[in-house]
């Protein structure tokens, strides 16, 4: 099964083959300053979310909220890994108090 690095030679955490659409995914890294896409041709490029209305404020600090990873990757009709998902869930949950997501700073703590 093919493996795929990011920009800085990290390995990403989908591996896979014959997916007929772009697939979005995390570097194996403790901090993420961007997320991949992963193009059926091998191809790989960094996105941040900030190219579409409506994610300028997806990220808190190195962790992406997970919904809008799932939002983003619909709205560009591509598909998520999921180890990649759960990867960001799991980071979202440990790293990050949970507040609705309206509240508080850019870390997510209350103003």
């Amino acid at each position: 099964m093919p493996t795929y690095v990011s920009d800085r030679g990290v390995e990403l955490l989908y591996h896979g083959r014959g997916v007929d659409k772009p697939v979005l995914t995390v570097e194996l890294y403790p901090v993420w300053c961007r997320l991949y896409v992963v193009h059926p041709d091998g191809r790989v490029a960094a996105v941040r979310m900030d190219d579409l209305p409506g994610f300028e404020t997806a990220w808190r600090d190195d962790c992406p909220h997970p919904a809008y990873c799932l939002r983003y990757a619909a709205a560009k009709r591509w598909l998520w890994d999921e180890t990649s998902l759960d990867a960001v869930y799991g980071r979202f949950a440990r790293r990050l108090k949970w507040r609705p997501w309206e509240a508080g700073d850019a870390d997510g703590e209350e103003t």
